[in-house]
């Protein structure tokens, strides 16, 4: 019996390692000697990840969801008026000391579902670029 209940609660748990933790996302700098330099990243936005939903400071009021497989990371954000989708791809353990993961955005889509909205997401898909290189550094 109580292998059944360990069974049947480990198949409940997930293994979120983002859950809880929050990074600031900075833009690698383009000079090389500066990829060591912490200050020489350009911060884009913070992200909270907490059980699948993520939070931008950029976007205040939004929620998202996020999803990781494997190195990829997508991270999508919808509210009824427009929407945004971000892949992180090479998602993975950063060998710098001031940052947890490093990425590159291997693509993201964004539009308006209806033709007279706000393009609140732009606020941040003015920031970045395909192939962009990142860090998510310790908040």
């Amino acid at each position: 019996m109580l292998l059944l209940i360990v069974m049947v609660l480990s198949a409940c748990t997930t293994n979120d390692e983002l859950s809880g933790k929050s990074f600031d996302m900075g833009a690698a700098p383009p000079l090389e000697e500066e990829l060591t330099n912490q200050n020489s990243y350009q911060l884009l936005t913070t992200l909270e990840f907490l059980d699948g939903v993520v939070t931008a400071s950029i976007l205040p009021g939004e929620e998202g969801t996020y999803e990781r497989t494997g190195d990829v990371l997508t991270v999508k954000f919808e509210n009824g008026h427009e929407y945004l989708s971000i892949i992180f791809d090479e998602f993975q353990e950063s060998d710098k000391e001031f940052s947890a993961y490093s990425a590159y955005i291997s693509d993201y889509e964004s539009g308006a579902l209806h033709d007279d909205t706000i393009k609140k997401f732009n606020l941040l898909t003015n920031k970045i670029d395909k192939n962009m290189s990142l860090e998510f550094l310790l908040h």
